[in-house]
Protein backbone atom coordinates (compact mmCIF):
# COMPACT_ATOMS: atom_id res chain seq x y z
CA UNK A 1 0.00 0.00 0.00
CA UNK A 2 1.85 2.88 -1.32
CA UNK A 3 5.72 4.05 -2.14
CA UNK A 4 8.35 3.81 0.76
CA UNK A 5 9.75 7.25 1.06
CA UNK A 6 13.41 5.40 0.84
CA UNK A 7 12.82 5.58 -3.19
CA UNK A 8 13.60 8.71 -3.95
CA UNK A 9 16.56 10.52 -6.64
CA UNK A 10 19.66 10.22 -5.41
CA UNK A 11 23.13 11.05 -7.13
CA UNK A 12 24.79 8.11 -8.06
CA UNK A 13 27.94 7.09 -10.07
CA UNK A 14 27.70 4.90 -13.04
CA UNK A 15 30.46 2.09 -13.67
CA UNK A 16 32.90 2.38 -16.16
CA UNK A 17 31.62 -0.75 -18.15
CA UNK A 18 28.14 1.41 -18.13
CA UNK A 19 29.45 4.70 -20.22
CA UNK A 20 27.89 5.54 -22.86
CA UNK A 21 24.98 3.10 -22.50
CA UNK A 22 21.09 3.31 -22.66
CA UNK A 23 20.47 1.65 -19.32
CA UNK A 24 16.86 -0.30 -19.21
CA UNK A 25 15.24 -1.59 -15.64
CA UNK A 26 12.55 -4.04 -15.77
CA UNK A 27 11.83 -5.65 -12.02
CA UNK A 28 9.33 -8.18 -11.00
CA UNK A 29 9.36 -12.34 -10.98
CA UNK A 30 10.76 -13.78 -14.03
CA UNK A 31 7.57 -15.35 -15.73
CA UNK A 32 5.92 -15.50 -18.65
CA UNK A 33 2.88 -12.63 -17.50
CA UNK A 34 5.57 -10.46 -16.54
CA UNK A 35 6.26 -10.58 -20.40
CA UNK A 36 10.15 -10.35 -19.99
CA UNK A 37 10.58 -11.80 -23.28
CA UNK A 38 8.94 -8.62 -24.81
CA UNK A 39 11.39 -6.22 -23.62
CA UNK A 40 14.14 -8.63 -24.84
CA UNK A 41 12.98 -9.16 -28.45
CA UNK A 42 12.12 -5.55 -28.27
CA UNK A 43 15.97 -4.26 -27.86
CA UNK A 44 16.82 -6.77 -30.59
CA UNK A 45 14.42 -4.02 -33.11
CA UNK A 46 15.71 -1.37 -31.86
CA UNK A 47 17.60 1.22 -33.95
CA UNK A 48 19.60 1.51 -31.28
CA UNK A 49 20.21 -1.77 -30.10
CA UNK A 50 23.88 -1.71 -30.02
CA UNK A 51 23.44 1.31 -27.10
CA UNK A 52 20.81 -0.38 -24.93
CA UNK A 53 21.94 -2.44 -21.71
CA UNK A 54 19.21 -4.15 -19.64
CA UNK A 55 19.03 -4.84 -16.03
CA UNK A 56 16.44 -7.54 -14.91
CA UNK A 57 15.75 -7.46 -11.16
CA UNK A 58 13.93 -10.25 -9.72
CA UNK A 59 14.60 -14.52 -9.92
CA UNK A 60 11.61 -16.87 -11.33
CA UNK A 61 11.12 -19.68 -13.12
CA UNK A 62 12.02 -18.31 -16.64
CA UNK A 63 15.44 -16.97 -15.74
CA UNK A 64 16.96 -19.35 -17.85
CA UNK A 65 14.83 -18.70 -20.55
CA UNK A 66 15.04 -15.43 -20.89
CA UNK A 67 18.91 -15.45 -20.07
CA UNK A 68 19.14 -17.31 -23.33
CA UNK A 69 16.99 -14.56 -25.08
CA UNK A 70 19.37 -12.04 -24.02
CA UNK A 71 22.89 -13.47 -25.21
CA UNK A 72 23.03 -12.28 -28.28
CA UNK A 73 21.82 -8.60 -27.33
CA UNK A 74 24.69 -6.15 -28.36
CA UNK A 75 24.50 -3.80 -25.79
CA UNK A 76 24.50 -6.83 -22.99
CA UNK A 77 21.20 -8.31 -20.30
CA UNK A 78 21.98 -8.78 -16.76
CA UNK A 79 19.71 -10.63 -14.42
CA UNK A 80 20.57 -10.21 -10.70
CA UNK A 81 18.36 -10.03 -7.26
CA UNK A 82 19.25 -6.94 -5.49
CA UNK A 83 18.65 -5.56 -1.67
CA UNK A 84 16.59 -2.83 -1.12
CA UNK A 85 19.77 -0.40 -1.38
CA UNK A 86 21.00 -1.85 -4.04
CA UNK A 87 18.22 -1.60 -6.04
CA UNK A 88 17.66 2.22 -5.33
CA UNK A 89 21.27 2.85 -6.22
CA UNK A 90 20.23 0.71 -9.63
CA UNK A 91 16.99 2.79 -10.35
CA UNK A 92 19.22 5.93 -10.13
CA UNK A 93 22.01 4.77 -12.36
CA UNK A 94 18.73 3.88 -14.96
CA UNK A 95 17.51 5.42 -17.92
CA UNK A 96 14.19 4.30 -18.55
CA UNK A 97 11.68 1.93 -17.24
CA UNK A 98 9.60 -0.88 -18.63
CA UNK A 99 6.79 -2.37 -17.45
CA UNK A 100 5.48 -4.85 -19.96
CA UNK A 101 3.57 -7.73 -17.69
CA UNK A 102 0.30 -8.68 -19.25
CA UNK A 103 -1.20 -8.72 -15.42
CA UNK A 104 -1.26 -6.21 -12.96
CA UNK A 105 -2.76 -5.52 -9.34
CA UNK A 106 -0.93 -2.21 -8.80
CA UNK A 107 2.69 -2.54 -9.97
CA UNK A 108 4.42 -0.99 -6.67
CA UNK A 109 7.84 -1.74 -8.44
CA UNK A 110 6.80 0.55 -11.08
CA UNK A 111 5.62 3.21 -8.96
CA UNK A 112 9.14 3.20 -6.88
CA UNK A 113 11.07 3.51 -9.80
CA UNK A 114 8.90 6.23 -11.14
CA UNK A 115 9.32 7.94 -7.08
CA UNK A 116 12.83 8.27 -8.38
CA UNK A 117 12.32 10.03 -11.33
CA UNK A 118 12.38 7.18 -13.99
CA UNK A 119 10.03 7.69 -16.53
CA UNK A 120 8.06 4.66 -17.64
CA UNK A 121 7.18 2.64 -20.55
CA UNK A 122 3.91 0.74 -19.50
CA UNK A 123 2.00 -2.07 -21.00
CA UNK A 124 -1.54 -0.85 -21.94
CA UNK A 125 -3.19 -4.58 -20.97
CA UNK A 126 -6.92 -4.33 -19.78
CA UNK A 127 -5.60 -6.60 -16.69
CA UNK A 128 -2.93 -4.66 -15.54
CA UNK A 129 -4.30 -1.01 -13.53
CA UNK A 130 -0.68 0.45 -13.70
CA UNK A 131 -1.18 2.18 -16.88
CA UNK A 132 -3.47 4.41 -15.05
CA UNK A 133 0.05 6.50 -14.02
CA UNK A 134 1.19 7.26 -17.42
CA UNK A 135 1.65 10.57 -18.09
CA UNK A 136 2.55 11.21 -21.64
CA UNK A 137 1.48 9.02 -24.68
CA UNK A 138 4.46 7.86 -25.29
CA UNK A 139 4.74 5.85 -21.62
CA UNK A 140 2.05 3.48 -23.12
CA UNK A 141 2.90 0.63 -25.56
CA UNK A 142 0.20 -1.33 -26.77
CA UNK A 143 0.61 -4.71 -25.15
CA UNK A 144 1.91 -8.06 -26.61
CA UNK A 145 3.33 -5.30 -29.47
CA UNK A 146 6.76 -5.39 -29.82
CA UNK A 147 7.21 -3.14 -32.62
CA UNK A 148 5.78 -0.47 -30.70
CA UNK A 149 7.27 -1.10 -27.35
CA UNK A 150 10.74 -0.47 -29.82
CA UNK A 151 9.57 2.42 -31.28
CA UNK A 152 8.37 4.02 -27.95
CA UNK A 153 11.93 3.18 -26.37
CA UNK A 154 13.62 4.33 -29.33
CA UNK A 155 11.27 7.78 -29.25
CA UNK A 156 12.73 7.89 -25.26
CA UNK A 157 16.14 7.66 -26.56
CA UNK A 158 15.99 10.19 -28.99
CA UNK A 159 14.39 13.06 -26.99
CA UNK A 160 16.41 13.22 -23.45
CA UNK A 161 15.10 17.02 -23.19
CA UNK A 162 11.82 15.78 -22.67
CA UNK A 163 12.41 12.94 -21.01
CA UNK A 164 14.06 15.16 -17.94
CA UNK A 165 11.24 17.45 -17.89
CA UNK A 166 8.99 14.85 -17.51
CA UNK A 167 11.14 12.80 -14.86
CA UNK A 168 10.12 15.80 -12.29
CA UNK A 169 6.45 15.21 -12.84
CA UNK A 170 6.63 11.28 -12.42
CA UNK A 171 8.06 12.24 -9.36
CA UNK A 172 5.71 14.71 -7.79
CA UNK A 173 3.16 12.24 -8.83
CA UNK A 174 4.41 9.45 -6.77
CA UNK A 175 4.77 12.64 -3.36
CA UNK A 176 0.62 11.62 -3.34
CA UNK A 177 1.63 7.79 -2.99
CA UNK A 178 4.06 7.28 -0.29
CA UNK A 179 2.79 4.61 2.55
CA UNK A 180 2.38 7.74 5.34
CA UNK A 181 0.11 9.57 3.13
CA UNK A 182 -2.51 6.04 2.03
CA UNK A 183 -2.05 5.23 5.09
CA UNK A 184 -3.67 8.35 6.61
CA UNK A 185 -6.43 8.63 3.65
CA UNK A 186 -7.53 4.60 4.85
CA UNK A 187 -7.11 5.70 8.14
CA UNK A 188 -9.86 8.68 7.06
CA UNK A 189 -11.73 6.32 4.95
CA UNK A 190 -12.14 3.98 8.24
CA UNK A 191 -13.16 6.86 10.52
CA UNK A 192 -15.96 7.56 8.13
CA UNK A 193 -17.31 4.77 7.77
CA UNK A 194 -17.51 4.46 11.84
CA UNK A 195 -18.98 7.49 11.54
CA UNK A 196 -21.66 7.21 9.06
CA UNK A 197 -22.30 3.34 10.21
CA UNK A 198 -21.67 3.85 13.95
CA UNK A 199 -22.00 6.46 15.40
CA UNK A 200 -24.89 7.05 12.81
CA UNK A 201 -27.04 4.43 12.08
CA UNK A 202 -28.98 4.07 8.84
CA UNK A 203 -32.73 4.86 9.62
CA UNK A 204 -35.15 2.86 7.25
CA UNK A 205 -37.37 5.05 5.41
CA UNK A 206 -41.16 4.40 6.30
CA UNK A 207 -42.91 1.58 4.92
CA UNK A 208 -46.33 2.30 2.65
CA UNK A 209 -49.30 0.76 4.13
CA UNK A 210 -49.55 -1.92 0.83
CA UNK A 211 -45.40 -2.95 2.23
CA UNK A 212 -46.51 -3.30 5.63
CA UNK A 213 -49.50 -5.47 4.71
CA UNK A 214 -47.56 -7.88 1.75
CA UNK A 215 -44.18 -8.53 3.78
CA UNK A 216 -43.04 -9.07 7.25
CA UNK A 217 -42.05 -5.71 9.34
CA UNK A 218 -38.45 -5.48 9.22
CA UNK A 219 -38.32 -5.31 13.00
CA UNK A 220 -40.02 -8.67 13.49
CA UNK A 221 -39.02 -10.72 11.07
CA UNK A 222 -37.36 -12.63 14.35
CA UNK A 223 -39.49 -12.23 16.40
CA UNK A 224 -40.36 -16.36 16.60
CA UNK A 225 -36.87 -17.59 16.92
CA UNK A 226 -36.50 -14.59 19.79
CA UNK A 227 -39.83 -15.18 21.29
CA UNK A 228 -40.04 -16.66 25.05
CA UNK A 229 -43.11 -18.30 24.63
CA UNK A 230 -43.60 -21.91 23.26
CA UNK A 231 -46.58 -21.50 21.00
CA UNK A 232 -44.90 -19.18 17.99
CA UNK A 233 -42.21 -21.94 18.06
CA UNK A 234 -44.44 -24.20 17.69
CA UNK A 235 -47.14 -22.72 15.04
CA UNK A 236 -43.84 -21.97 13.09
CA UNK A 237 -42.92 -25.38 13.09
CA UNK A 238 -46.13 -26.98 12.22
CA UNK A 239 -46.63 -24.41 9.35
CA UNK A 240 -43.08 -25.26 7.80
CA UNK A 241 -43.14 -29.04 8.30
CA UNK A 242 -47.07 -29.16 6.44
CA UNK A 243 -45.87 -26.72 3.57
CA UNK A 244 -42.63 -28.56 2.51
CA UNK A 245 -45.35 -32.05 2.70
CA UNK A 246 -47.16 -30.75 0.60
CA UNK A 247 -44.22 -29.34 -1.80
CA UNK A 248 -42.77 -32.54 -1.84
CA UNK A 249 -45.37 -33.93 -4.87
CA UNK A 250 -44.18 -30.65 -6.76
CA UNK A 251 -40.17 -31.79 -6.01
CA UNK A 252 -41.14 -35.23 -6.97
CA UNK A 253 -42.42 -34.92 -10.20
CA UNK A 254 -41.51 -31.69 -11.67
CA UNK A 255 -37.85 -30.92 -10.23
CA UNK A 256 -37.07 -34.42 -10.04
CA UNK A 257 -35.71 -34.56 -6.27
CA UNK A 258 -34.07 -37.50 -4.66
CA UNK A 259 -32.72 -37.94 -1.36
CA UNK A 260 -29.61 -39.90 -0.67
CA UNK A 261 -27.93 -40.46 2.64
CA UNK A 262 -30.88 -40.23 5.22
CA UNK A 263 -28.94 -43.74 7.20
CA UNK A 264 -26.47 -41.03 7.71
CA UNK A 265 -28.94 -39.09 9.91
CA UNK A 266 -29.54 -41.99 12.49
CA UNK A 267 -27.80 -40.84 15.72
CA UNK A 268 -28.09 -37.36 15.53
CA UNK A 269 -29.96 -36.84 18.65
CA UNK A 270 -29.32 -33.64 19.71
CA UNK A 271 -29.42 -30.31 17.73
CA UNK A 272 -26.63 -29.62 14.98
CA UNK A 273 -26.22 -27.17 12.08
CA UNK A 274 -26.33 -28.52 8.45
CA UNK A 275 -24.92 -26.73 5.46
CA UNK A 276 -25.55 -26.85 2.06
CA UNK A 277 -24.97 -25.28 -1.43
CA UNK A 278 -27.34 -22.61 -2.77
CA UNK A 279 -28.37 -23.58 -6.56
CA UNK A 280 -32.34 -23.06 -6.31
CA UNK A 281 -34.79 -20.69 -5.04
CA UNK A 282 -36.59 -23.68 -3.50
CA UNK A 283 -33.71 -25.49 -1.89
CA UNK A 284 -34.73 -24.21 1.64
CA UNK A 285 -37.81 -26.95 1.19
CA UNK A 286 -35.22 -29.29 -0.08
CA UNK A 287 -32.93 -29.22 3.16
CA UNK A 288 -35.65 -29.59 5.16
CA UNK A 289 -37.27 -33.18 4.44
CA UNK A 290 -34.47 -34.94 5.94
CA UNK A 291 -35.74 -32.93 9.02
CA UNK A 292 -39.36 -32.85 9.35
CA UNK A 293 -39.72 -33.91 12.71
CA UNK A 294 -37.16 -31.08 13.75
CA UNK A 295 -37.54 -27.61 14.54
CA UNK A 296 -35.87 -26.34 11.20
CA UNK A 297 -34.40 -22.76 11.33
CA UNK A 298 -32.75 -20.99 7.55
CA UNK A 299 -30.38 -18.37 7.84
CA UNK A 300 -31.55 -15.78 5.69
CA UNK A 301 -30.63 -12.61 3.92
CA UNK A 302 -32.40 -9.38 5.04
CA UNK A 303 -34.01 -8.61 1.42
CA UNK A 304 -35.53 -12.27 0.88
CA UNK A 305 -38.18 -10.91 3.64
CA UNK A 306 -38.65 -7.74 2.01
CA UNK A 307 -40.23 -8.89 -1.08
CA UNK A 308 -43.94 -8.75 -1.21
CA UNK A 309 -45.35 -12.48 -0.26
CA UNK A 310 -42.67 -14.17 -0.55
CA UNK A 311 -41.04 -12.86 2.80
CA UNK A 312 -44.50 -13.96 4.23
CA UNK A 313 -43.72 -17.60 2.93
CA UNK A 314 -39.84 -17.54 4.06
CA UNK A 315 -41.00 -16.44 7.65
CA UNK A 316 -43.06 -19.36 7.69
CA UNK A 317 -40.43 -21.46 6.12
CA UNK A 318 -38.75 -21.03 9.79
CA UNK A 319 -36.24 -18.66 8.13
CA UNK A 320 -34.34 -15.74 10.35
CA UNK A 321 -32.56 -12.70 9.68
CA UNK A 322 -28.67 -11.98 9.87
CA UNK A 323 -29.72 -8.03 10.82
CA UNK A 324 -27.37 -5.41 9.81
CA UNK A 325 -25.03 -4.90 12.11
CA UNK A 326 -22.80 -7.16 14.73
CA UNK A 327 -24.70 -6.77 17.42
CA UNK A 328 -27.42 -8.03 15.40
CA UNK A 329 -25.92 -11.02 14.51
CA UNK A 330 -24.52 -11.46 17.76
CA UNK A 331 -27.74 -11.74 19.85
CA UNK A 332 -28.80 -13.71 16.75
CA UNK A 333 -26.34 -16.37 17.41
CA UNK A 334 -26.74 -16.99 21.09
CA UNK A 335 -30.45 -17.33 20.39
CA UNK A 336 -29.72 -19.75 18.03
CA UNK A 337 -27.07 -21.49 20.34
CA UNK A 338 -29.70 -21.91 22.61
CA UNK A 339 -32.46 -23.79 20.13
CA UNK A 340 -29.35 -25.34 18.94
CA UNK A 341 -29.29 -26.90 23.01
CA UNK A 342 -32.74 -27.38 22.83
CA UNK A 343 -32.63 -30.33 20.15
CA UNK A 344 -33.17 -27.70 16.58
CA UNK A 345 -31.29 -27.75 13.43
CA UNK A 346 -30.05 -24.45 11.93
CA UNK A 347 -29.49 -24.37 8.32
CA UNK A 348 -26.27 -21.93 6.64
CA UNK A 349 -26.09 -21.37 2.63
CA UNK A 350 -22.41 -21.10 3.00
CA UNK A 351 -21.79 -20.02 -0.61
CA UNK A 352 -23.70 -16.79 0.43
CA UNK A 353 -25.79 -15.76 -2.71
CA UNK A 354 -27.91 -18.45 -4.85
CA UNK A 355 -26.25 -19.31 -8.56
CA UNK A 356 -29.01 -21.47 -10.08
CA UNK A 357 -28.03 -24.89 -11.34
CA UNK A 358 -24.42 -24.29 -10.57
CA UNK A 359 -22.33 -26.53 -11.32
CA UNK A 360 -19.36 -27.31 -8.19
CA UNK A 361 -19.07 -25.86 -4.83
CA UNK A 362 -17.80 -21.82 -4.45
CA UNK A 363 -16.08 -20.23 -1.89
CA UNK A 364 -17.98 -20.71 1.53
CA UNK A 365 -18.20 -17.86 4.27
CA UNK A 366 -17.20 -18.92 7.89
CA UNK A 367 -20.01 -18.41 10.14
CA UNK A 368 -21.97 -21.62 10.34
CA UNK A 369 -18.27 -23.42 11.60
CA UNK A 370 -18.08 -20.42 13.95
CA UNK A 371 -21.12 -20.87 15.43
CA UNK A 372 -20.61 -24.81 15.53
CA UNK A 373 -17.46 -24.40 17.58
CA UNK A 374 -18.95 -22.45 20.00
CA UNK A 375 -21.89 -24.34 20.07
CA UNK A 376 -20.14 -27.95 19.95
CA UNK A 377 -22.36 -29.05 17.91
CA UNK A 378 -22.43 -31.46 14.57
CA UNK A 379 -22.21 -29.97 11.13
CA UNK A 380 -24.13 -32.13 8.55
CA UNK A 381 -22.94 -31.33 4.80
CA UNK A 382 -25.37 -31.91 2.29
CA UNK A 383 -24.82 -31.37 -1.17
CA UNK A 384 -27.52 -30.32 -4.02
CA UNK A 385 -26.83 -32.06 -7.49
CA UNK A 386 -27.75 -31.86 -10.87
CA UNK A 387 -28.38 -34.52 -13.36
CA UNK A 388 -29.92 -35.82 -16.50
CA UNK A 389 -32.71 -38.78 -16.19
CA UNK A 390 -34.20 -41.25 -18.46
CA UNK A 391 -38.32 -41.42 -18.86
CA UNK A 392 -40.41 -38.55 -18.56
CA UNK A 393 -37.55 -36.70 -17.20
CA UNK A 394 -35.99 -36.41 -20.70
CA UNK A 395 -39.01 -34.04 -21.29
CA UNK A 396 -36.98 -31.78 -18.99
CA UNK A 397 -35.47 -28.33 -20.05
CA UNK A 398 -33.13 -28.04 -16.87
CA UNK A 399 -31.73 -31.12 -14.82
CA UNK A 400 -32.95 -32.96 -12.07
CA UNK A 401 -32.19 -32.70 -8.48
CA UNK A 402 -30.30 -34.55 -5.86
CA UNK A 403 -29.90 -34.32 -2.22
CA UNK A 404 -27.36 -35.91 -0.98
CA UNK A 405 -26.81 -36.08 2.75
CA UNK A 406 -23.19 -36.89 4.26
CA UNK A 407 -22.04 -38.06 7.90
CA UNK A 408 -22.09 -35.92 10.77
CA UNK A 409 -18.66 -34.46 11.49
CA UNK A 410 -17.82 -32.73 14.83
CA UNK A 411 -15.36 -29.89 15.72
CA UNK A 412 -12.53 -30.76 17.40
CA UNK A 413 -12.94 -30.06 21.00
CA UNK A 414 -9.04 -29.56 22.25
CA UNK A 415 -8.47 -26.91 19.81
CA UNK A 416 -8.78 -23.12 20.17
CA UNK A 417 -11.94 -21.79 18.94
CA UNK A 418 -9.86 -19.79 15.69
CA UNK A 419 -8.46 -23.11 14.72
CA UNK A 420 -11.31 -25.56 15.27
CA UNK A 421 -13.36 -23.04 13.29
CA UNK A 422 -10.68 -23.59 10.67
CA UNK A 423 -9.89 -27.20 10.87
CA UNK A 424 -13.74 -27.86 10.74
CA UNK A 425 -14.68 -25.28 7.81
CA UNK A 426 -11.77 -27.53 5.98
CA UNK A 427 -13.08 -31.24 6.72
CA UNK A 428 -16.48 -30.36 5.79
CA UNK A 429 -15.47 -28.88 2.14
CA UNK A 430 -13.15 -31.85 1.37
CA UNK A 431 -16.15 -33.97 2.25
CA UNK A 432 -18.25 -31.97 -0.05
CA UNK A 433 -16.34 -31.43 -2.70
CA UNK A 434 -15.58 -34.87 -2.68
CA UNK A 435 -19.00 -36.48 -2.42
CA UNK A 436 -19.70 -33.82 -5.76
CA UNK A 437 -17.32 -35.55 -7.24
CA UNK A 438 -18.28 -38.71 -6.43
CA UNK A 439 -21.52 -37.80 -8.17
CA UNK A 440 -19.85 -36.56 -11.32
CA UNK A 441 -17.93 -39.95 -11.70
CA UNK A 442 -21.43 -41.85 -11.48
CA UNK A 443 -22.89 -39.95 -13.85
CA UNK A 444 -20.35 -40.54 -16.51
CA UNK A 445 -20.68 -44.12 -15.48
CA UNK A 446 -24.09 -44.68 -15.79
CA UNK A 447 -25.59 -42.11 -18.59
CA UNK A 448 -27.67 -42.87 -20.84
CA UNK A 449 -25.74 -43.17 -24.49
CA UNK A 450 -28.40 -40.19 -25.47
CA UNK A 451 -27.09 -37.86 -22.89
CA UNK A 452 -23.60 -38.53 -22.93
CA UNK A 453 -22.52 -36.16 -25.38
CA UNK A 454 -24.55 -33.45 -23.10
CA UNK A 455 -22.83 -35.01 -20.02
CA UNK A 456 -19.38 -34.55 -21.35
CA UNK A 457 -20.44 -30.81 -22.60
CA UNK A 458 -21.87 -29.91 -18.67
CA UNK A 459 -18.69 -31.54 -17.07
CA UNK A 460 -15.41 -31.50 -19.43
CA UNK A 461 -14.64 -27.97 -17.92
CA UNK A 462 -14.56 -29.23 -14.30
CA UNK A 463 -11.38 -30.09 -12.65
CA UNK A 464 -10.91 -30.21 -9.15
CA UNK A 465 -7.87 -31.00 -6.60
CA UNK A 466 -7.43 -34.45 -5.75
CA UNK A 467 -8.01 -34.55 -1.47
CA UNK A 468 -6.58 -37.96 -0.93
CA UNK A 469 -3.09 -36.86 -0.65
Amino acid sequence: MGVSRVFRKVEVERPKELAGKFVILMIGRLSREKRQDLLIEAVKRSKYADKIHLVFAGKGPTHGKYQRMARRLPGGAEFRFFSQEALLRQINMSDLYVHASDAEIEGISCLEAMACGLVPVISNSRLSATGQYALHPNSLFEAGDVADLAAKIDYWIEHPEEKAALSEAYQRQQDDNRVDICARQMEELYQQVIDTTVNKPFEALPLSGWRKLLAPRPERVNSTVFSQKRWPVRLSGFFATNIVRLLLPFHKLFLGLLVTGKENLRHLQKGAISISNHIHMMDCTMTKLPFLSRKFWIISLRENFEMPVVGWLVKLLGAVSLGTSHRDQGALHRKLMERIDAGDIVHYYPEGMLVPYHKGLRAFHNGAFALAVRAGCQVVPMVLCTSRRGGLYRLKKKPCLTLRILKPIEPEPDLAPKYARMVLQKQVEVAMQREFDNHTRELKTKAWPVFQEQYDAEYADMAYEDESA
